[in-house]
């Protein structure tokens, strides 16, 4: 498995690490899915992390992380906009 398909964690830790490696796979797929399905109905008027949270009910933890990857992968994007002091994301 290489880093590139392993979710981020802290190397000093072997509890993040261990975290990681659960939510690897089809986890972090459904995750994905969420978010990126969530920010495609929302079209041009996109989405904060915030609101991706409350919408989805993803942890935190987990919502933010996905989205992150989903931006890393070309499919969300920065739409130069700000709502209530955050980044606005779209589908890309």
């Amino acid at each position: 498995m290489s880093q590139l398909d392993f979710p981020p964690f802290q190397k000093h830790s072997d509890t993040s690490r261990a975290a990681a490696a659960r939510i690897h796979g089809e986890k972090r797929r459904k995750g994905r899915v969420v978010v990126l399905e969530f920010l495609i109905a929302q079209g041009s008027y996109g989405a904060t992390d915030n609101e991706i949270i409350e919408a989805t009910g993803l942890n935190p933890s987990t919502a933010r992380p996905r989205r992150i990857d989903l931006m890393h992968d070309g499919l969300v994007e920065d739409s130069g906009r700000r709502r209530d002091n955050c980044t606005v994301w779209v589908a890309a």
